[in-house]
């Protein structure tokens, strides 16, 4: 029996490494086969994006193997910004069905908009409706396009905000739960919908503050994308749902008309015929960048202590792992070729400890002459925020969700629910054992003076940093602090970040502290390096499949499978204590993006 199971696990191995290798040769080839497009391009091209606009950043060493297979947001974006200079490129036609973006992703591609528009280059953006979920986001990326046109059945949304938060305390008690929890300050909002029955005033003040913040942005972005006047667009979208004949008489879009006629209209260029190139074709047609190299260290997920605490194996919930983070900046650190690095930050918060690790490596790098500029994506709060401060230079977007400069803590115990079935507990002890983790009994008053404690020190600890890094204190840094959840833009006011921008305002920021020429050409290293993501394929490998081999069997086994894949001439294929931020709606946070 003992041998069948032996066999049996050896042949899942073998299927793992199989399927794996062939993974990663497929992945590979999703940007690697076609070397020869750039032949293929003509000197008049409209470059066309339609289906979801980018794909997952990649976080985890399988998920470019199990992907979609679209570009990431990033390289959509770098992609774009060279297309604005590439006199080849005539215009981009964009269809924004199903393109799935948030606030935060807008706000990354609006300036990249601008750019091509500035440079002459046609802008034509297309909808079947802009009225499904995630269309407001569509519509006020689209609203910034030169052309935007609509199927005739579309409508166009409402353009409100609004923030909703389920209060579960009278609810658990029924069922004999309680949450004894505490948090630093009245901000924070990490634990009131489980200890309270609604929104206190001084949660209620600053979350209405965000979303009124966010609103405003949506607002003003359509309005300016438009060429309407504020007050015009908020009378507008009184009466939405808006149909396309409403819309279009409004100015809010400029024509009426189905997906193939968007793209008749991108290619009505004089001078003759105009050839449709897809984004990723066009992007692999580039030269590889040259120059001094950046790093690029891109963090996404709650943030953890080891790797070994990430997602699942398909990489669909990633984390943000200290000692990846660590080794990566380790990398950059010891790279005498890296003159700066980008510090990519997508995250809500998690892990006091892991956080810590982190803001110690970002201020390592700067010690060794290595500025680090911090790039913040959707969210970076709490613990998010806290892995960015030590940061020579920090970016937001208007609508990141950001600060969160507070902890929360505690237990949830089932201690009247056993009462009322009856269970009793029985417990054996040596030395001293607090109940701060137990589920079973509520917290003794010893307990609760151990947890208050701890949350007076982490707060201290976290603010009295913030303070000093960004130059806070007194009043400024209350205001910055006890736990509020704030915008990139307000964040921007209040001291907590630098400048608003994305990937380009991120990379010239850079570029400046590195000393090099604006506007100069840079190659972005992503750390770690490819061979700590195969190092983690084979441990993965080892974990759950038992197989044991060295990088170099791996190495060898896909460069097998490469040739194979050649001979067949298969055709290319297509393209502890919680420093973590309340929740909120993605579409308004961009988690991820």
């Amino acid at each position: 029996m003992k041998r069948i199971m032996i066999g049996c696990l050896a042949m899942v191995g073998a299927l793992t490494v199989t399927v794996v290798g062939i993974g990663i040769t497929i992945g590979w080839w999703l940007w690697s086969s076609h070397a020869d497009s750039k032949t293929r391009l003509g000197d008049r091209i409209v470059l066309q994006i339609d289906g979801t606009l980018f794909g997952a950043d990649r976080s985890s060493p399988l998920s470019g193997v199990f992907g979609r297979g679209r570009p990431a947001l990033r390289d959509v974006v770098l992609t774009l910004d060279r297309a604005s200079r590439d006199p080849r490129v005539l215009g981009v036609v964009v269809d924004l069905s199903s393109a799935g973006v948030s606030m935060t992703a807008v706000q990354e591609l609006a300036p990249v908009v601008r750019s091509l528009r500035a440079a002459g280059k046609l802008t034509v953006a297309h909808a079947d409706t802009f009225g499904e979920p995630e269309g407001r986001m569509a519509y006020l990326l689209a609203s910034g396009f030169e052309r935007v046109m609509m199927q005739p059945s579309g409508d166009l949304p409402e353009i409100g905000v609004a923030l909703e938060r389920p209060y579960l305390a009278r609810a658990l008690e029924r069922v004999g739960i309680r949450a004894e929890m505490g948090e630093r300050y009245e901000h924070k909002g990490g634990i009131d919908m489980l200890v309270a029955t609604g929104l206190s005033d001084s949660l209620r003040d600053s979350l209405t503050t965000l979303v009124d913040d966010l609103h405003s942005q949506i607002v003003s972005g359509i309005a300016t994308g438009r060429g309407l006047p504020r007050a015009a667009v908020q009378q507008l979208f009184q009466n939405a749902p808006l149909s396309a004949e409403a819309a279009r008489a409004a100015g809010l879009i400029d024509s009426i008309g189905y997906w193939d006629q968007a793209e008749a209209l991108a290619q009505r260029h004089p001078g003759g015929p105009v050839d449709l190139v897809d984004l990723a074709d066009y992007a692999v047609s580039l030269p590889k960048p040259s120059g001094p190299q950046i790093a690029l260290i891109s963090a996404r997920g709650p943030v953890v202590r080891s790797s070994g605490e990430t997602g699942d194996l398909f990489g669909t919930g990633p984390q943000m792992a200290a000692d990846r983070i660590a080794a990566a900046f380790d990398q950059a650190i010891a790279d005498p070729e890296i003159k700066a690095i980008l510090f990519r930050i997508d995250s809500p918060g998690g892990s006091y400890v892991a956080s810590d690790t982190i803001a110690r490596s970002v201020r390592r790098a700067r010690e060794a002459g290595k500025p680090v500029v911090v790039s913040m994506g959707g969210i970076a709060a709490s613990g998010g925020y806290f892995a960015a401060f030590e940061a020579n230079h920090i970016l937001a977007h208007p609508a990141t969700l950001t600060g969160s400069i507070g902890v929360y803590g505690g237990k949830i115990h089932v201690a009247q629910l056993l009462e009322r079935l009856d269970i009793t507990v029985e417990r054996v002890s040596a030395g001293h054992v607090s109940g701060l983790d137990d589920p079973l009994r509520p917290l003794s008053e010893d307990d609760r003076r151990r947890l208050e404690a701890s949350l007076d020190r982490i707060y201290v600890d976290f603010s009295t940093r913030v303070g000093r890094a960004r130059r806070l204190e007194g009043a400024a840094l209350d205001a910055a602090a006890r736990g509020r959840v704030v915008s990139g833009q307000r964040a921007r006011q209040l001291g907590l970040v630098d400048e608003e921008g994305g990937y380009l305002a991120a990379l010239a920021a850079a570029r400046r502290l590195a000393g090099l020429p604006e506007g100069s050409p840079v190659t972005l290293v992503s750390l770690p390096r490819d061979d700590d993501e195969l190092q983690q394929i084979l441990r993965l490998l080892e974990e759950f499949g038992g197989i044991q081999l060295s990088l170099a069997q791996l190495r060898a086994s896909l460069s097998a499978l490469a040739q194979l894949v050649n001979q067949i001439g298969l055709p290319p294929l297509s393209r502890d204590m919680s420093l973590t931020a309340p929740g909120v709606p993605p579409d308004l946070s961009g988690i991820g993006r």
